[in-house]
């Protein structure tokens, strides 16, 4: 097995179970459990918050090395063992990078957790989509919560731009593909 990365790349692993039966659970699951547990008054605690984004991120770049971007990483994606072992799952949006100048799908990855570029429709991307998606986990394990908990692909936008400023200006045409209709009024067309 890669290190890092569940066995099934063909698709979803199975059935998650609970992390103090000793099997693997995710870590959508562990940030609840410590809501419940901590009254929302604690979160998972930051030795495990680096430990789980260390090793997510030897696993992506494991992945990266091999020209393969995963495309969904979130909570849900990332298994955790009873001993802090982290396991990167689910590669059903994976893709095989085949040079710089290709085209991929636009529609991947959960919401919350896409990057801007595949927000606009943006169809030339690689390994950085991966990288921003588990700086979006990254936040939610320290604070609890989505960082970022857009109800639209234009609401997303504007609550990263809310937060993180003004961004390079979106090429006309991203903002004229059939998925982002909507007006994206506030953000500035280059």
């Amino acid at each position: 097995m890669l290190p890092g990365i569940s066995e099934g790349l063909q698709g979803s692993v199975g059935a998650k179970h609970s992390h103090e039966t000793g099997l693997d659970t995710d870590l959508q699951a562990l940030t609840r459990r410590y809501q419940v547990y901590a009254a929302g008054t604690e979160w998972v605690p930051e030795h495990l918050v680096k430990s789980i984004t260390w090793q997510t991120l030897q696993a992506l770049n494991f992945c990266h090395k091999h020209n393969c971007i995963h495309r969904d990483v979130k909570p849900e994606n990332i298994l955790i063992t009873k001993h802090s072992v982290i396991k990167l799952c689910d590669f059903g949006f994976a893709r095989i990078l085949t040079g710089p100048s290709d085209y991929y799908t636009d529609y991947v990855a959960t919401r919350w957790y896409r990057s801007p570029e595949l927000l606009v429709g943006d169809t030339q991307y690689g390994p950085p989509v991966d990288v921003w998606a588990i700086g979006c986990v990254f936040a939610e394990l320290l604070a609890g919560v989505p960082l970022w908990p857009g109800k639209s692909d234009v609401d997303q936008l504007y609550l990263i731009r809310k937060t993180l400023g003004k961004h390079p200006s979106v090429p006309p045409a991203c903002l004229c593909s059939p998925r982002n209709s909507r007006s994206h009024s506030g953000f500035e067309t280059g």
